[in-house]
């Protein structure tokens, strides 16, 4: 890969980075308007499913920030894939990790409203599952060493997109509460996030 198509990559993550933060301090700033900023509200009152829904949110940003940023490097910078092949994979990569944290960056300014919260996070993930799967069959073949990880997180964010979207639907057919549906929704989040960095250990944090 050529200084020019490092330089590339080098501006995706760093414009992933730049919206990563705009979309957590929207996050936070919007959980705050929401409700610490009343005086009368105390963090305890403010109901188990919202903190369950915030905390789920805030850990699943970090790790789509930390596992993107780790994915680029690992299919790019240490790969040994040829220029052409590069040429060929990153205007999709620009595109999926364009719109995905765009839309990520629109997350705190929905928190008010937890059905369009929790289905722009079920977005987010149906396209990364699909990014990832498609990522995994184009750089795999490229690649001098095969890497899994694609494979794996993909699979891991299917079966989380799979299971937030039965809880979505159960929501809005009112079987389950807004309090009950935010603490399953965050939980899956939560749990997901955690398998993954266990699962996929050698990969977020590597020896060299």
């Amino acid at each position: 890969m050529n200084f020019f198509q490092k330089s590339n990559v080098f501006a995706l993550q760093s414009f992933i980075a730049i919206l990563m933060g705009l979309s957590l301090s929207n996050i936070i700033l919007g959980y705050y308007n929401l409700h610490i900023s009343n005086s009368d509200i105390l963090i305890y009152n403010i109901g188990i499913g919202y903190n369950f829904l915030f905390l789920g949110s805030l850990v699943f940003v970090i790790r789509f920030y930390h596992g993107n940023i780790r994915l680029l490097h690992e299919s790019y910078e240490r790969s040994g894939i040829s220029n052409p092949a590069v040429r060929s994979s990153q205007f999709i990569d620009w595109l999926v990790v364009l719109i995905q944290t765009i839309i990520f960056s629109f997350l705190g300014l929905i928190i008010t409203s937890q059905v369009n919260f929790q289905f722009l996070i079920i977005v987010i993930l149906g396209i990364d599952t699909i990014w990832l799967f498609y990522s995994d069959l184009s750089h795999s073949a490229k690649l001098e060493k095969k890497n899994n990880v694609a494979k794996s997180c993909a699979a891991i964010n299917g079966i989380c997109f799979l299971l937030l979207l039965t809880i979505e639907f159960l929501y809005l057919s009112q079987m389950f509460s807004p309090s009950l549906t935010g603490v399953i929704f965050g939980g899956i989040l939560i749990v997901a996030s955690i398998f993954d960095y266990i699962y996929n250990f050698n990969f977020y944090f590597p020896k060299s």
